[in-house]
């Protein structure tokens, strides 16, 4: 394992893979393995969420790394706007980088949702457990 440590090339060497490196003082480095795992470091800060736009960015609370707020139900400081993955890491802790997480995220995620809906007397929930069916003005149905 290499910590700091960026990726400058890899490449194909006789069946293993082959990484030039450089550390964070700027020395290279040369690796020879069968597998590379790479663990980016990358952090989903409110400020690199491009998905949303520059005011809706500024109106986010974060937290101290630069992660988004969110409330136990995956809402943000936005009220409405939830989010989940990655960006919810530093909130409830590394398996939420990973499909792992999914389960637990969907169904609080949907509470979230459900409770900020029914909030707003214009939108109608289908009943819990079936999907909602769209409609169309003048559909007949089949």
């Amino acid at each position: 394992m290499r910590t700091g440590a960026r990726v400058e090339a890899a490449e194909r060497a006789g069946g293993r893979v082959r990484l030039r490196t450089r550390n964070r003082e700027g020395a290279a480095g040369l690796i020879v393995t069968d597998h590379v795992i790479a663990a980016t470091g990358f952090r989903a800060t409110t400020d690199r969420l491009d998905v949303l736009t520059p005011g809706l960015r500024q109106r986010l609370l974060s937290l101290q790394d630069g992660t988004p707020y969110v409330s136990d139900r995956f809402e943000t400081s936005c009220p409405g706007l939830f989010t989940a993955g990655l960006t919810t890491a530093s909130s409830f802790g590394p398996a939420m980088r990973f499909v792992y997480g999914a389960s637990y995220t969907a169904s609080a995620l949907v509470r979230g949702v459900r409770r900020h809906v029914r909030r707003r007397p214009d939108v109608v929930l289908p009943p819990q457990g079936r999907a909602a069916v769209p409609s169309r003005a003048g559909a007949s149905a089949r």
